[in-house]
């Protein structure tokens, strides 16, 4: 067993230029020191620029996922630990469309493209989960997603939901639930 080197002792992240600072104690201060870099389960790109035994600066390659996350710090030794005084940061996402929204299967099977920001790149990784309002709270399953949509496959509707009736969906996304005004008819 190999003792880590150093820690983290605090991050940014700011979500307009994708820009994460970590600062810590004993960092890799040279790039080949340096296997990788994680946040919001998004690789980042370092800075070599920024580098230092306390500072380091990178971008992220990707859109981050919406949930609570910490940066992720891999040295050649193996991850680098965050102290107990470094909080998660809150990722945010929305979702704004779903699609069909109108004439939906009461007996199930239909795929819902939701779209909106900061979703899972994929569902290896993430957790989502959506119920819709009817009184048996039926699932829509997530087949697929992508960072700005997933698809959902619906279940069948209880016998009480009637045809030309709407339901709302209640969306939850790595553990956060997620706000919208998503209303869907059935046919």
């Amino acid at each position: 067993y190999i003792m880590p080197e150093g820690n983290i002792t605090a991050f940014t992240y700011t979500e307009s230029t994708k820009k994460l600072v970590i600062t810590g104690v004993n960092l890799p201060s040279v790039l080949s020191n340096i296997s990788s870099v994680e946040y919001a389960l998004a690789p980042c790109t370092v800075d070599n620029s920024t580098l230092t035994n306390t500072t380091l600066e990178c971008t992220l390659d990707k859109e981050p996922t919406c949930g609570d996350y910490k940066p992720i710090l891999t040295s050649v030794l193996g991850v680098i630990p965050t102290t107990d005084a470094v909080s998660p940061q809150t990722i945010t996402c929305t979702v704004s469309v779903a699609s069909p929204s109108t004439g939906l299967n009461l007996l199930g099977g239909d795929n819902i493209t939701i779209s909106g920001t900061n979703l899972p790149h994929n569902l290896i990784t993430s957790n989502i989960s959506v119920t819709l309002s009817d009184t048996q709270n039926t699932q829509c399953v997530a087949q697929i997603s992508s960072t700005g949509n997933f698809v959902c496959l619906t279940s069948a509707f209880d016998t009480s939901v009637s045809a030309g009736q709407s339901v709302t969906a209640t969306i939850v996304i790595n553990g956060q639930t997620v706000s919208n005004s998503l209303s869907l008819t059935m046919k």
